[in-house]
């Protein structure tokens, strides 16, 4: 895999409390902590080195004396909290409303399937689709109903009765790219021939599934 997974250079090492090289496990550790903070809600203050550092101490305690200063704390985040701030607006609640005002590259003929999608949800589960959801369904809709011409009906139900799940499923992992792309080369190819492939199952490298599981 490509890509420099420290995400610094060899003229910035960070040193945690004692004076020694921060390890690639507190490294990732405190990556891990600000995304379990962004799943939580918390922005601004909240996703502070100081606030990280307090969820580092109660989700990791036998890490407390590995935890580097604040600086460097802000330093390895830094990638994540930029990207988190540029693709917000991704992750805001999409409406037809909000597409007339910013369409986010979703094409007018498919409102009707995002909102026959976003009816489902939130009548079976309560929840809104994202922007960044949304702009998934007509390609994962148009995957399954391929499968649909080419396999038994019973798998094709599965998945249909599951679009909401593969929709989130790719949301996720494209955010989770978005604020790992400065720690490594990733993609969404376990993901693909998982859908691709009825009863396939494929891992994601383990940052990756770190990420999402901190994220969702």
């Amino acid at each position: 895999m490509a890509g420099n997974i420290d995400g610094i250079s060899g003229k910035h090492l960070e040193k945690d409390g004692r004076g020694r090289r921060v390890t690639n496990e507190v490294r990732m550790e405190i990556r891990n902590s600000f995304m379990r903070l962004v799943r939580e809600g918390e922005s601004g203050r909240g996703l502070s080195a100081s606030a990280i550092e307090r969820n580092i101490i109660l989700e990791n305690p036998d890490l407390s004396d590995s935890i580097p200063s604040r600086q460097s704390i802000n330093a390895i985040v830094k990638p994540l909290r930029d990207n988190l701030n540029e693709n917000r607006p991704l992750d805001s609640p999409w409406s037809l409303n909000l597409w007339m005002q910013e369409p986010h590259n979703i094409a007018k003929e498919d409102l009707p399937i995002i909102l026959e999608v976003q009816a489902d949800i939130e009548f079976n589960r309560k929840e809104r689709l994202t922007v960044r959801e949304a702009r998934w369904v007509v390609p994962i809709k148009q995957i399954l109903s391929h499968r649909h011409a080419t396999e038994s009906s019973v798998e094709v139900q599965d998945y249909n009765d599951n679009l909401a799940d593969e929709v989130k499923r790719y949301a996720l992992r494209e955010r989770v790219i978005e604020l790992l792309e400065k720690f490594g080369n990733y993609d969404s190819y376990d993901l693909d021939i998982n859908l691709a492939v009825f009863g396939k199952n494929l891992n994601a490298p383990q940052e990756i599934r770190n990420a999402e599981d901190n994220l969702s």
